[in-house]
């Protein structure tokens, strides 16, 4: 499916979502997506496919590894690290898990 472009920003919404972080990424926790309402998911879905199709011409990585952590600062090096933590969110069951969003009437 070619996609239309359109000139965009470098500093347009997304960059001010991302605030003043130095992130490369964005990590979205699946059993919270899957949570969302259908309009919601589909959306998304539909989103995340014209990323996909605008971009297949750029070199991958294929795989990554995620993990959830706290940052914890070194003040005699001015450095922050990455400690490993357990998820927050551990509640994936292979697309099985519902956890109901905050203000939902979904039962």
């Amino acid at each position: 499916m070619p996609v239309k472009h359109t000139l965009s920003a470098p500093d347009g919404p997304v960059h001010e979502w991302f605030s003043l972080s130095y992130s490369n990424y964005l990590v979205l926790h699946r059993t919270l997506m899957q949570s969302m309402p259908l309009a919601w998911q589909e959306r998304m879905i539909a989103c995340l496919d014209e990323l996909n199709a605008a971009f297949e011409h750029v070199p991958q990585a294929k795989a990554y590894k995620v993990e959830a952590a706290v940052e914890e600062e070194d003040f005699s090096v001015e450095e922050v690290t990455l400690v490993p933590v357990p998820d927050p969110v551990p509640h994936y069951n292979r697309g099985r898990t519902y956890i109901q969003p905050y203000g939902s009437e979904e039962s």
